[in-house]
């Protein structure tokens, strides 16, 4: 068998959380169902994971990781938890940085989610780097009407 703390959270009635609780006993992967509608602090573990969200299913792997941030201690902010901050463009504290996924404070920590950060903060840097760009071409335009 596969991994054993593998906990899904969702209702019995939600199609997703049947599906992904019938593919889960297909590959013969142990997890343990938590009935959000039943278990308040399964509820509120899925509300806090998600800022206040209630997504389901919500499939939480507890394998003990921890940020990957460490790297970058001395050039962005990091929450307690060792998240690195962002704005909501993703940039963080230092111009021109920028994070999504996982690493990020305030994600989801859900693989979807974490495409979909990735994608908004790739649009979100060639916006920076296009404006970056366009003041570049300003200042040597304007440098070179000056002469």
């Amino acid at each position: 068998m596969s991994h054993t703390n593998i906990k899904l959270y969702g209702t019995n009635w939600c199609s997703d959380c049947k599906r992904s609780k019938k593919f889960l006993g297909e590959q013969r992967v142990r997890y343990d169902f938590i009935n959000i509608e039943e278990d308040m602090e399964g509820q509120a573990f899925v509300q806090k994971l998600q800022n206040g969200g209630l997504t389901i299913p919500t499939i939480v792997f507890e394998d003990g990781s921890t940020p990957n941030s460490q790297p970058f201690k001395n050039i962005a902010k990091l929450d307690a938890q060792g998240f690195i901050m962002t704005g909501i463009d993703f940039q963080t504290s230092t111009v021109g940085i920028f994070a999504a996924g996982d690493v990020r404070s305030g994600s989801t920590k859900q693989l979807v989610s974490a495409a979909g950060e990735g994608a908004a903060a790739a649009l979100d840097m060639c916006e920076h780097l296009c404006g970056q760009h366009a003041r570049s071409m300003e200042n040597a335009l304007v440098g070179t009407a000056s002469n």
